[in-house]
């Protein structure tokens, strides 16, 4: 499986190579994407997670996501 992240939904590059890749590997890929955002750049810096760092961040908030459709997928 595989996902997507540093989706920058008011680039129309990021938005072309999504498409491309859920055309070409369809139900390979998970619906969550994983925006850019300021916060999960930040955490590293900080030594800490983005959950640490900005638990109530859209970064956070797109992994937290991810990980739940992981799970189901699991299932």
């Amino acid at each position: 499986m595989r996902f997507s992240n540093f989706f920058d939904s008011r680039t129309n590059i990021s938005k072309l190579i999504l498409e491309k890749i859920r055309a070409k590997y369809s139900e390979n890929v998970f619906r969550t994407v994983i925006r850019v955002n300021t916060a999960l750049r930040e955490a590293p810096g900080s030594n800490k997670t983005i959950y640490e760092h900005a638990p109530l961040s859209r970064g956070a908030y797109d992994y937290y996501r991810l990980t739940e459709e992981i799970f189901d997928w699991y299932k």
